[in-house]
């Protein structure tokens, strides 16, 4: 879980604007460039009253895949994000936002071609690296529209009334060349809407030894996904006109109470229902289902000294369930809701007077009905509940003020999440392990500042193998990046130095999609980049 805690817009007028230029280390183009700029400022419009926020970024970066058929870059990126915030505070204990925001991606295709695999299935030669042969133009354009409206009344001094309502509309138009190649193997054109309306009503309360909080949340969801699929060969032609449309339902609550001085209790429970129809206009069927379910938590934290806690949960978590769009068997029209267990003790801790931070954890989760690809035949596989899996690791980080300016952080995680049961009409899976999840983690870094404004860091990162397939037959290897960055920081502005992936490392992903794409890692890059604060 990660909660983003914006600054809201207040009486003090502030902002911020930024430039950064870039340059890609590899790439089969010619330019290999990267652009950015954004803008932030907020303040009053009338004092202690009515306030102001807004903010935009341009965000450009040249692709790193060639098209030897137009010589030009298959891959660009494109952005354009903007966003208004008025903050209304009529009277002490009312707070209203409303937060309207815009974003806009005009990208090319994906940055990715055929494996050797992939080449054999559509009768086409080897694939150079990085280089494609498409002879039609990919792109993806999307437009994503937000609007939220939080208003937050204080009843009391301890208990506090939030609701929060939000709209989100999608748009996506796309066009994608599966083969790569200069023949018109398969070609998809989709256009798709996707629209979602929420409101959520939260009631907290916080006094003494007792915190609580209760909600209720109700979603209605909507998406029209329409595909076309061309190609020379009449067996790849396809149409796709569907609809989902959703309602989802919940009522929440939780609690934390000081049993001792030392020793806190945390509860928690949510009742969660979602409703679902789908209809396929080509074909002509019409489908509903809807999946239930109540996540129980409950916590122990104890409190050795102000400065270290220890806690052990325990929690359920599940995954909705869904259609299988294309199933002509009833029995896999639908498949059910993906339910696990956690179970997690760990330690928050800081020494020296806060100049050492140290958390810990580990965990484990039984995970039953997972949502997999099963292989109902040989040449056939829907989305059903057929695994049981059982997940176990654990977390470590640590940062360290070392001295004045100079500051260490390190950080660990391993998993290991392996199929106790799966077995369909390829293969048995027991033992292997989970597709997309890499084996461990880390972070090592370090941060200098000196009272003269002068700035250094520098950070490693790496990532243990990671499966691609049930079988685990495709994977990527374990790698490591170095990322770093210098400049000078004064009170008003900042001008940085910065390498992502400095040296350049490819960590390419081969064998996605069954074995028959690879995915391709984006370059290293080196720039420039200038922050002006007022």
């Amino acid at each position: 879980m990660i909660n983003i805690i914006t600054r809201q817009p207040d009486n003090t007028f502030r902002g911020k604007v930024s430039a950064q230029g870039g340059k890609l280390l590899s790439g089969e183009t010619g330019v290999k460039q990267k652009e950015e700029f954004s803008l932030n400022m907020s303040g009053p419009i009338l004092k202690d009253k009515l306030f102001f926020g807004m903010a935009g970024q341009y965000y450009k970066k040249d692709g790193f895949v060639e098209n030897t058929v137009t010589g030009d870059a298959e891959d660009d990126r494109e952005r354009w994000f903007g966003r208004a915030h008025l903050r209304c505070t009529p009277v002490d204990d009312l707070d209203m936002s409303l937060i309207v925001s815009r974003l806009n991606h005009d990208n090319g295709g994906a940055s990715m071609n055929l494996t050797e695999n992939g080449a054999a299935m559509f009768r086409l030669p080897v694939p150079q690296d990085r280089k494609v042969s498409s002879n039609v133009e990919q792109y993806r354009e999307s437009d994503n529209d937000a609007q939220s409206l939080k208003i937050t009344y204080n009843i009391n001094d301890a208990l506090r009334l939030t609701s929060v309502t939000a709209r989100k509309m999608t748009t996506l138009d796309a066009v994608a060349d599966f083969d790569f190649s200069s023949a018109t193997l398969m070609h998809g054109f989709q256009d798709s809407e996707h629209s979602k309306l929420s409101q959520e009503l939260r009631l907290d309360s916080s006094s003494g030894k007792l915190k609580w909080l209760v909600g209720l949340y109700y979603d209605k969801d909507n998406r029209d996904v329409n595909m076309d699929v061309k190609s020379d060969m009449p067996m790849m032609v396809s149409t796709t006109d569907r609809e989902f449309d959703g309602d989802a339902y919940a009522a929440f609550g939780q609690l934390s109470y000081f049993l001792t001085q030392r020793l806190n209790l945390v509860g928690g429970l949510r009742y969660e229902e979602q409703k679902m129809e789908f209809e396929d206009r080509v074909l002509g069927t019409r489908h509903d289902d809807s999946w239930d379910e109540i996540s129980p938590k409950i916590a122990l934290e104890y409190l050795f000294t102000p400065a270290i806690m220890t806690y052990a949960s325990v929690s359920k978590g599940y995954r909705s369930g869904g259609f299988n769009v294309v199933a002509a068997d009833p029995q896999y029209v639908s498949y059910d809701a993906e339910t696990l267990w956690s179970y997690e003790i760990g330690v928050k801790s800081a020494f020296l007077d806060k100049r050492i931070l140290l958390n810990g954890s580990v965990y484990y989760m039984d995970i039953t009905d997972m949502q997999v690809e099963e292989a109902v035949s040989p040449f056939l596989s829907y989305t059903t509940n057929a695994a049981e899996a059982t997940a176990m690791g654990g977390e470590l980080e640590v940062t360290a003020k070392v001295s004045e300016g100079l500051t260490f952080m390190a950080g660990f995680g391993y998993c290991n999440i392996e199929f106790d049961s799966f077995e369909d009409a390829l293969g048995d899976y027991k033992g292997n392990k989970n597709p997309y999840a890499p084996d461990y983690t880390f972070n090592i870094g370090a941060q200098y500042r000196h009272e003269s404004g002068f700035y250094a860091g520098a950070d490693l990162i790496g990532y243990g193998e990671m499966y691609f397939d049930k079988a685990n037959e495709y994977s990527r290897d374990a790698y490591e990046i170095v990322n770093a960055k210098i400049g000078y920081e004064a009170e008003h502005f900042d001008v940085y130095l910065y390498g992502k992936n400095l040296f350049d490392k490819e960590y390419d992903s081969d064998g996605y999609y069954g074995g028959f794409y690879t995915i391709y890692s984006d370059p290293g890059e080196v720039g420039l980049q200038v922050v002006y604060r007022f």
